[in-house]
């Protein structure tokens, strides 16, 4: 039987493709951005982080406070789900990734 997926975001997430930096703890680490919204972001990553665990999300434009939702095992990485907090939020008219796919996702 199929799971029928609830969006829950307040705001459309869009597709794209950019280098980032993650801080966690005393240590940095490259990912690659997938998909952002104003209240999140989905990233590459090559090691688990914790669920809740702290990062900052640095690209760019942008450097933002966030919060691990989710961090799921696939095939040759990790996909990190964000949550910015403290107030941080993606502001397209601030800042664009590379290869920014403008039509949200239906993911």
């Amino acid at each position: 039987m199929a799971r029928t997926l609830i969006e829950r975001r307040k705001s459309p997430r869009y597709l794209c493709s950019h280098i980032v930096e993650i801080w966690h703890g005393r240590e940095t680490t490259a990912g690659l951005l997938e998909d952002l919204s104003a209240e999140g972001a989905a990233i590459a990553f090559e090691a688990p982080l914790d669920r809740d665990e702290l990062v900052v999300l640095v690209a760019g434009g942008l450097q933002a406070s966030a919060r691990v939702r989710y961090c799921t095992r696939r095939e040759n990485d990790y996909r990190l789900g964000l949550e910015f907090t403290s107030g941080s939020r993606w502001q397209p008219h601030q800042w664009r990734p590379d290869h920014l796919f403008l039509r949200p996702s239906n993911e």
